[in-house]
């Protein structure tokens, strides 16, 4: 849905980038019509496991005293293209001229470390599509599961309107994942969000404070610290403006709880 917005707001030139949309589209509409999203249990616990041994494997021949920090890794030679060009030149240079080797220099090993380079390099490539292609079927299932999330969610909150009990308990519930979270993982808020909360504040829908600190720099500009207090009295179910103040989807216009991601009709992302 979101591509299609981008569609419609096309210029004429934009021949390149409509195609590249269109591109989008229509590979966004193949994976929602994907039926066989589960994979078969025994393919990803076989490829747990022959992951774990492969890894086992290459540690059993590690020092554990050997610890590779982020600093050290930044700091040793890297498989570079230009670098791994020099190391195969010099090889290829030592055969020819082998009376410039230093003492001790053993041809012989430099070319198995060559081996090995590549060697490695290949499972690199190999572990780096395996990874792309976790990550792909992660993505899909997760778009998948929170699709039918939704579903459910809008169900308890349609019927949590008209009173139903059960659904105010199940709604209070799930309605926490649909908050703000930022205070909770001590981040600090976006303006956005402190527009929000503030505008909250003047009416009534919230409890809390918002304190803005500012300190101006001439020579790096301002400086702003921001503490948001914020939270919503949710002690019991009340058909307060709350309810009343959804958020629109722009794409199907749908009503969505206030805060709320993405669209529980269309799935489009309304941030």
């Amino acid at each position: 849905m979101e591509n299609i917005d981008k569609l419609n707001q096309m210029k004429p030139g934009d021949v390149v980038v409509e195609q590249k949309i269109s591109e989008e589209l229509i590979l966004e509409q193949k994976i929602a019509q994907m039926t066989d999203i589960l994979l078969p249990v025994n393919l990803l616990a076989n490829l747990a496991e022959t992951t774990n041994d492969n890894i086992v494997d290459l540690q059993n021949y590690a020092d554990p005293d050997i610890v590779i920090t982020d600093a050290i890794r930044r700091r040793m030679h890297g498989t570079r293209a230009r670098r791994l060009g020099f190391i195969i030149r010099v090889a290829e240079m030592a055969r020819v001229h082998l009376q410039f080797a230093p003492r001790g220099w053993d041809l012989v090993f430099y070319d198995k470390l060559i081996n090995q380079i590549n060697k490695m390099r290949g499972v690199e490539s190999l572990v780096a599509a395996l990874d792309r292609i976790v990550k792909d079927w992660l993505l899909i299932t997760n778009t998948d599961a929170y699709r039918m999330a939704l579903e459910y969610y809008a169900v308890v909150q349609s019927a949590a309107r008209r009173g139903d009990p059960f659904a105010i308990e199940v709604y209070t519930i799930l309605h926490e994942f649909f908050r703000m979270r930022r205070s909770a993982l001590g981040e600090e808020p976006t303006e956005a969000q402190i527009k929000r909360d503030v505008n909250a504040l003047l009416h009534g829908k919230k409890d809390g404070e918002v304190i803005v600190e500012g300190h101006a720099r001439r020579e790096l500009g301002a400086e702003h610290a921001a503490f948001d207090n914020t939270h919503v009295e949710h002690a019991a179910f009340k058909a307060t403006e709350e309810f009343q103040t959804e958020d629109f989807c722009p794409a199907c216009g749908t009503k969505n709880v206030e805060h709320a991601n993405f669209c529980h009709n269309c799935g489009k992302n309304l941030h």
